[in-house]
């Protein structure tokens, strides 16, 4: 009965304050998946935690130890922070729409060091695709 889903699930639904995008490649792939595909039930779990966490805060609440932003040529690009055996970030930024955030690229970090390596640079590439092509981004699927 999909009208009893429904009900089911307002109290989560009513709560949600933003929609989480993920970065498609122009070939289809959700990349976002694709990465979280290749890590463990406790990073996959952890990031689960940082947003369902973030997905009920506006925005004045995103803040570490969850988020932080960046600076400098960097500053469009966010990144949810946790930690399971060592420190993850999710790259992405606030849009398309007003209450969006788009997930570009995963990473491991340790210290300023992005894992891949090209990380940071790969979150401004993905940027600007999903700008100038907003079919490189769909709702994310978690």
């Amino acid at each position: 009965m999909a009208g009893f889903d429904f009900f089911r699930n307002f109290d989560k639904m009513a709560m949600a304050l933003w929609t989480f995008r993920c970065y498609v490649s122009p070939g289809g792939r959700d990349m976002i998946d694709d990465w979280l595909g290749r890590q463990s039930d406790e990073v996959q779990a952890a990031m689960a935690v940082a947003v369902e966490y973030l997905v009920q805060r506006p925005r004045n609440e995103w803040r570490r130890p969850e988020f932080d932003l960046l600076s400098g040529k960097m500053r469009e690009i966010g990144e949810i922070r946790f930690k399971v055996d060592k420190q993850y970030r999710i790259l992405g930024s606030f849009g398309p729409s007003r209450s969006d955030f788009t997930l570009l690229v995963g990473a491991s970090k340790k210290g300023s060091n992005y894992d891949p390596k090209n990380a940071l640079k790969t979150a401004l590439d993905r940027l600007k695709q999903t700008r100038s092509d907003g079919r490189l981004s769909h709702v994310c699927d978690f």
